[in-house]
């Protein structure tokens, strides 16, 4: 179950001009905003809080004979047995918070489980710390943090809610010689919703054409005007120009932090 795709598109191979690609801005989702449209159905924020490992092992045992006998944790987690991700290792720890792990908004069907499997990093043999299934995804993410927890005490807390939004206007764009065009389209973003098209040609921003401009005048009039409204004439090749009025807003396939 793959997360939601955002920027990062290859670009193709030949002989055809490349030209740097420039963003447009994001920032964090304003607090208490009303989102305008609301997240997707079934699409949620998932974030790892951290866990907790019992001080010995079921057998009564250190987890690592070296050192201060603390285990070494990581955690993988499958949405209906497909690998979401897999956690960096946490050295010498019972109570690891994977603060590189992801952060960002999953497609969590209705029906989905989430399956969570924290283990002890051996030089030989990996241990299992914890093994859990949770199910009512969607009922639990109005309930408040997730605790997975297994027989010894072993636990660990996720947490899942409404899909959590990034703020922009969803496009990058690249300097030709002719003028701008658009160089991709971020998925459920403002950029996708008002119909700008990977490929399409940026005619002019806000009534000044784009021939001539230097990346650096053409991104200072785009990121001025990104919040309150910025106006876009724009044409396929060889089509006809129409004009498109573009505002930052909630971007919803973006890792969110």
């Amino acid at each position: 179950m793959a997360a939601v795709a955002g920027f990062g598109g290859a670009l193709g191979a030949g002989c055809a001009a490349v030209y740097p690609a420039i963003d447009t801005p994001v920032r964090p989702a304003p607090e208490d905003v009303q989102l305008d449209p609301p997240p997707p159905e079934s699409l949620y924020y998932l974030a790892l809080r951290g866990a907790v490992v019992p001080q010995r092992t079921r057998g009564n045992a250190k987890w690592d004979e070296l050192g201060n006998g603390a285990p070494d944790p990581y955690v993988k987690l499958y949405l209906d047995g497909d690998l979401l991700f897999t956690t960096s290792t946490e050295q010498d720890t019972y109570e690891p918070k994977w603060k590189d792990a992801p952060r960002q908004n999953w497609l969590i069907p209705a029906e989905a489980v989430l399956k969570v499997e924290m283990w002890n990093a051996n030089p030989v043999n990996d241990q299992v710390i914890c093994i859990k299934e949770v199910d009512r995804l969607h009922e639990r993410a109005l309930e408040g943090p997730i605790l997975a927890e297994c027989e010894g005490g072993a636990a660990v807390e996720i947490e899942l809610r409404s899909a959590r939004p990034k703020f922009g206007l969803g496009f990058r764009y690249e300097i030709r010689q002719t003028g701008a065009a658009i160089r991709e389209v971020l998925e459920k973003s403002p950029a996708e919703r008002a119909g700008l098209v990977s490929g399409e040609l940026i005619d002019a921003v806000n009534g000044q054409s784009t021939r001539g401009m230097s990346a650096g005048q053409l991104q200072t009039l785009v990121n001025i005007h990104a919040r309150q409204g910025v106006k876009l004439t724009i044409r396929a090749e060889g089509g006809v120009a129409r004009e498109v009025e573009l505002k930052e807003g909630p971007i919803y396939s973006l890792p969110v932090e």
